[in-house]
């Protein structure tokens, strides 16, 4: 079997006048490929009769069945170009989203490149139809044709090179350069004329394709496949936008060698009015010419940007170019130009009056101030509790507590404004820093001091720790809410901030009396009895109480430490009032022979130094 392959080869090798060694060489692979590749039917179809049936017999007569393998050069060369090809592309689009995320809030891009964003290759045809009634039919195109009447046919006929189609029984009708309205009409004039009875629907059911080659500055120059009917617009977006170096207001329309139209595109850019004198032709060139001269406008106008000017324009037309002044100008401008004789700049202002007499030059700038009012945010305060009409009321800048506790209708019968809270948000972020500062200045003095090391494995010390950990920012602002005392004492009267919460309480005749008593809880207030004497009807001081420490907080908040014995309690003159808090603290112990006391107070020291600090900070 091998040796007649062989000799079938040999035989094809002389009729094709291939090199014998070649075919040798390829014979060498050929069961790699033999087993691998499916057989080709139009390589089959190539070879002699006789090679072909030994091709044939030999896959059929193969026991051995491998999985299919097919060379990949081929397929990986076309690959390659097609992905060289798309990250060709994807760098530009790199390099254009990198330029946009330089630019700072006061920098300018020229106007009309945001209308141009694609990335388009000068060898991917564009499909862009137009079937307006406006468009020109000429060779290439495609018209449906439907007749109803005696005759009932639908035709599709393509226009002839000489701009005609043939309709039989009626004739040539030369429609090309015709607009598609104009050849509708005068087809059904013709059909009317000759088939009586008849009417005719056309419609353009395929357009022709053109080319247009672009040049001078634009993206992709080149030569470009559009479907007929596309604009000069679509055809500078398919060749990706104009240049840096590009003009807008200058782009040429050149056929036959002849230029036949100059073309400015602010006009369809800015007005919308997207009408050219002359409708595109497979063969047109299409010329950008490089940039002219340029004003910066930015600030209060419609639309900033860097314009081109043309011979004669003056600057009225270019602020109308950028869509007007605004309504937050101050209907002011700021012109900035070039003054070449002193080779520096020269900054007037301008009324809306002046701009038509001016004509701007090359590298001017113009600046529209602006004002844009921005009323202040609604501070709000919460007031709850017992007063006539609880709520959040909106308050105005300097709006003091007596202003805000008569709008809501002064206290209820039950109410305790010796006991009202005011809490501050900004008074709790203090807090909040300050007890951050505590804790992590603590943690700092156990791993520096060697006593404090001592003691930071006792419960004591974790407890204290973990309470500075946990203990969260309350915010109270001491203050007074007695209205008549507020209105004699302005100094009393507290300014309102946004988000304050005022809470008026109930009246509460209790007294507590808590820490290291015999039996701590609350004691009926009585206005006769002192300190001790609530200390006293709680069983008096306990075995571990620290005899010479005592805190008092009233209900406003004012918070008192006695540092005498307690039976000292009355010569200080502390008043006891209802809602009171009597506080024993526990007396400190020792540690391994070690004051606790004075080990922890550097502790407190520095921790004091650092609230100081704080507090002069945030003052």
């Amino acid at each position: 079997m091998i040796y007649k392959f062989i000799n079938s080869v040999k035989i094809y090798a002389i009729m094709k006048n291939l090199p014998i060694h070649l075919l040798l060489t390829l014979l060498i692979s050929f069961p790699v490929f033999a087993q691998d590749m499916p057989l080709d039917p139009a390589f089959l179809s190539d070879l002699p009769p006789e090679l072909t049936e030994t091709l044939l017999n030999n896959a059929e007569n193969r026991s051995d069945k491998v999985e299919p393998f097919t060379s990949p050069k081929s397929a990986v060369t076309k690959l390659s170009r097609s992905l060289d090809r798309i990250q060709s592309q994807l760098d530009n689009v790199k390099t254009d989203l990198e330029a946009q995320s330089n630019l700072s809030k006061n920098d300018l891009i020229i106007f009309g490149k945001q209308y141009f964003s694609s990335y388009q290759t000068s060898y991917m045809p564009i499909n862009m139809a137009s079937y307006n009634p406006g468009y020109i039919v000429d060779y290439g195109d495609k018209l449906t044709i439907q007749l109803v009447g005696t005759i009932n046919k639908v035709l599709d006929m393509h226009v002839e090179r000489d701009g005609s189609i043939m309709l039989l029984s009626i004739g040539k009708i030369q429609i090309g350069g015709l607009t598609l309205e104009r050849a509708d009409e005068l087809i059904q004039a013709r059909v009317a004329s000759t088939q009586i009875g008849t009417k005719a629907f056309v419609s353009l059911s395929a357009v022709r394709d053109m080319n247009v080659f672009v040049i001078g500055a634009v993206e992709f120059p080149g030569m470009y496949t559009l479907s007929g009917g596309s604009s000069i617009l679509q055809v500078v977006d398919a060749a990706g936008g104009i240049s840096d170096q590009g003009s807008y207001r200058d782009i040429e329309l050149i056929r036959n060698n002849n230029v036949i139209e100059s073309i400015d595109l602010y006009k369809p850019l800015i007005e919308g009015k997207v009408v050219f004198k002359n409708q595109l032709r497979s063969g047109d060139v299409l010329a950008v010419r490089p940039r002219l001269d340029t004003i910066q406008v930015s600030g209060a106008v419609g639309y900033q940007a860097i314009y081109e000017i043309k011979e004669g324009e003056m600057l009225d037309e270019i602020i109308g170019y950028a869509q007007g002044l605004s309504t937050s100008s101050t209907q002011e401008l700021i012109y900035t130009t070039a003054n070449t004789s002193s080779q520096k700049s020269d900054t007037k202002n301008l009324n809306l009056s002046q701009l038509s007499n001016i004509k701007p030059q090359n590298g001017d700038y113009i600046f529209a101030p602006l004002f844009e009012p921005k009323p202040n945010p609604i501070r709000t305060v919460r007031l709850t509790g017992e007063v006539e009409n609880p709520g959040v009321y909106s308050v105005d800048p300097g709006e003091t507590l007596s202003s805000i506790l008569k709008r809501a209708g002064g206290y209820t019968n039950v109410a305790f404004p010796f006991g009202g809270t005011l809490i501050r948000e900004n008074t709790k972020k203090i807090e909040a820093e300050i007890n951050e500062r505590i804790y992590n200045d603590m943690i700092k003095f156990v791993a520096s001091s060697a006593n404090a090391a001592q003691v930071a494995g006792s419960e004591s010390f974790a407890l204290i720790l973990n309470e500075f950990k946990k203990a969260k920012p309350i915010g109270r602002v001491t203050a007074e809410f007695n209205i008549e005392k507020l209105i004699r004492n302005q100094e009393l009267d507290l300014p309102l901030e946004d988000e304050d919460h005022i809470n008026i309480p109930q009246y509460n005749s209790e007294v507590y009396v808590l820490g290291e008593v015999l039996n701590p809880g609350a004691r009926l207030y009585k206005p006769n009895r002192s300190g001790k004497d609530y200390i006293d009807i709680s069983g008096g001081l306990g075995k571990y109480a620290e005899n010479d420490k005592t805190i008092v907080i009233h209900p406003n908040g004012d918070a008192f430490l006695l540092a005498d014995s307690y039976f000292k309690f009355v010569s200080k003159n502390i008043d006891i009032y209802p809602g009171t808090i009597i506080y024993i603290p526990r007396e400190i112990g020792r540690l391994e022979g070690v004051n606790y006391a004075a080990t922890v107070a550097p502790i407190f020291s520095s921790l004091a130094l650092s609230i100081a600090s704080l507090n002069s900070i945030n003052n």
